[in-house]
């Protein structure tokens, strides 16, 4: 076990390691329900057993059954139902729920794989530095930089992607600029026509000023005259 984790210092092997870690985290309370499962039917099987058996017999011929090998000639009612039992607890539903542990546990992995990689790396650098003696009272925090290349073709991709944002960005700007500038056009139309009319008014109110002052100055000349 020792021996696979030192495979961390390799990109492609390393996020193998902490999934399989994981998985072992994972499957240690299925583990404790799967063994005291399987010797309890063991010791099911001893009891209904007349003839003197082993203990250890039947706890082999209980894993063997977990694995789907069994021999049932010469079986009573009781103990075909024993066996029905165990190929439903410990072969159908146990593993089952076996597989449905590891999926889960590879989705989580898959979710924080960035993160995961980084740390494996580091535990890796970690284990390196203790072999360095003469570096042991070094207690300097460092940074841990990891530089890494993008792939032409992803980078390509990511260039048209945003061009093509920014295209499309500059068409909805440009077209929300013409409906403004529409809007102000209509805007001034309004406010110069109703100029044009105030001025209209200012102009007919003083020609009318005007002929009633006209008119006044004719009838004080005509009294003058009289």
């Amino acid at each position: 076990m020792r021996g696979i984790t030192y495979f961390r210092i390799f990109k492609n092997t390393r996020y193998m390691v902490n999934l399989i870690t994981q998985v072992i985290k994972d499957i240690t309370s299925f583990f404790i329900l799967l063994f005291y499962s399987t010797l309890a039917f063991a010791f099911i099987f001893l009891l209904m057993d007349k003839n003197d058996p082993k203990l250890i017999d039947y706890i082999k011929i209980s894993y063997r059954l977990d694995l789907g090998d069994f021999d049932p000639t010469g079986f009573t009612s009781m103990q075909w139902v024993c066996l029905f039992l165990a190929t439903m607890i410990n072969m159908i539903i146990m593993l089952n729920l076996l597989i449905s542990i590891m999926g889960d546990t590879f989705g989580k992995v898959q979710e924080n794989a960035e993160i995961a990689d980084r740390k494996e790396l580091l535990g890796m650098i970690s284990e390196i530095e203790t072999l360095m003696f003469w570096k042991k009272n070094c207690t300097e925090r460092s940074y841990f930089q990891v530089l890494t290349g993008e792939e032409s073709g992803e980078t390509e991709n990511n260039i048209n992607t945003r061009v093509a944002i920014i295209k499309k960005n500059q068409k909805r700007f440009h077209m929300q600029t013409l409906k403004r500038l529409d809007t102000v056009e209509e805007m001034l139309k309004k406010i110069w026509t109703k100029l044009e009319g105030d001025k209209k008014e200012e102009d007919e109110d003083e020609d009318s000023s005007d002929e009633e002052s006209g008119e006044e100055s004719g009838e004080e000349s005509g009294e003058e005259e009289d």
